[in-house]
């Protein structure tokens, strides 16, 4: 049996806030639009939702395109039981591809039944794309570029700016991920909810992993990377940063922290890796290199950090998280759900543990893993984004208007005191 929906947060004060202020039910910029969304599927989300839709968006007008490993089935089954359209976030999963080219093929049938449905090539339909990594977008424009001009794009992530930055647009896309105002108070939120996550799951593994060593590698000291450096030093490890970027190496290193410019001599001597990069990193060869028991943490997105469909198909599962919301999920994938088991993996003459299949920590089967009285404001900035959107004519990539921005935080201020 599936938790009662009557957990979901159907509301949220911010995104109440800015209904109010902007009068979005009663001005209904979202008119005659279609709203496509490609985004983590948590119980915060719906209110993001149901404000648009009060804003104009049909709620059969709503395609979502959910990520396997942070969808919860509560929150899919809602939506889906409530008339919008949600893909089933594992479609054509399988444990030895990487996540994101399936989660790229369920975005192109998306866009292929929204071209036929609304007849893109003879109406003048409105389509908000809100995206999540920029794949959306760069999709769009690498394979449907004579439909682009339909679309109102919001980015709410960096690495999704870093994918479109060198497409020459041909519609306006609204960059909430370097706004200031996210960029400020959502990473201190993901790196808290990252490193508590990784704390409980030590917990429930503790009869099949104890972790000796309390010395971390971590690469990427970016936005979420410092702030992770943070936390997990006041947990009491030892972290030493690599990065690629002299800067942050030099900012790593001005904190307090040792650097490293070259970590394959660190892999030997650490008990766990932990990446918050977005990108691949290990080679099989590095992999031999670590010491035995190592434990490898996905604190980015996707399951790229470690390159995990690797191993998956020869690992052994040595531990199950298992929910009463995952029931439709085990039937659909008829095995383990990799983002729930931690992985024993053997290479060579070292074997190594793999953190929730490689899929972020912090996604392990809670409704919302950071607080919605926390995470409104993220969801209040891209429903502001959303509302720029709409109104941006001008192709490229637009910065989050400075004053809604001091808006937002302002009430989000009042609101948290």
């Amino acid at each position: 049996m599936f938790p009662a929906t009557s957990n979901l947060p159907i509301s949220l004060p911010l995104i109440d806030y800015l209904d109010n202020k902007y009068q979005i039910t009663h001005q209904q910029p979202f008119k005659n639009t279609v709203l496509f969304a490609i985004q983590h599927l948590l119980g915060s989300t719906v209110p993001l939702l149901l404000a648009i839709e009060k804003g104009g968006v049909n709620k059969h007008d709503v395609y979502l395109v959910g990520k396997a490993y942070s969808t919860h089935p509560v929150v899919m089954s809602y939506l889906k039981d409530h008339g919008r359209h949600v893909l089933n976030a594992i479609m054509g999963y399988s444990e030895d591809v990487p996540y994101d080219m399936v989660l790229e093929d369920n975005i192109r049938h998306t866009f292929r039944k929204l071209i036929d449905k609304f007849k893109l090539d003879e109406s003048s339909t409105k389509i908000l794309l809100l995206d999540d990594a920029g794949k959306g977008i760069r999709i769009l424009h690498e394979e449907f570029p004579r439909y682009a001009h339909y679309f109102k794009c919001v980015e709410q992530t960096t690495r999704g700016i870093r994918e479109i930055e060198d497409i020459e647009l041909k519609c306006p896309v609204v960059n909430v991920a370097r706004s200031w105002a996210k960029t400020s108070y959502e990473a201190p939120l993901i790196a808290q909810s990252m490193v508590q996550e990784l704390l409980h799951a030590l917990e429930r593994w503790q009869f099949v992993f104890t972790l000796t060593n309390h010395t971390i590698l971590l690469f990427g000291y970016g936005t979420v990377g410092e702030y992770v450096c943070t936390e997990l030093t006041t947990k009491g490890f030892s972290v030493l940063v690599f990065d690629t970027n002299q800067a942050r190496l030099e900012r790593a290193n001005e904190s307090g922290y040792q650097t490293l410019r070259n970590y394959a001599e660190a892999l030997s001597s650490v008990g766990m890796v932990v990446g918050c990069t977005g990108t691949p990193h290990l080679s099989n060869d590095e992999l031999r290199a670590l010491q035995p028991g190592t434990l490898l943490v996905n604190m980015a997105s996707s399951d790229l950090e470690f390159a995990a469909w690797r191993f998956r198909k020869a690992a052994i599962i040595v531990h199950e998280t298992v929910l009463p919301s995952d029931e439709l999920v085990h039937t659909q994938l008829e095995g383990p759900i990799p983002w729930r088991c931690l992985y024993q993996i053997t290479v060579g003459n070292t074997g190594f543990y793999l953190a929730n299949g490689g899929f972020p920590i912090d996604f392990s089967g809670a409704m919302d893993p950071i607080p919605p009285s926390d995470i409104q404001l993220t969801r209040a900035l891209l429903l502001a984004a959303a509302l720029q959107a709409v109104h941006s004519e001008d192709t490229g990539i637009h910065k989050l208007n400075d004053e809604v921005q001091h808006l937002i935080l302002g009430e989000y201020g009042r609101l948290r005191s």
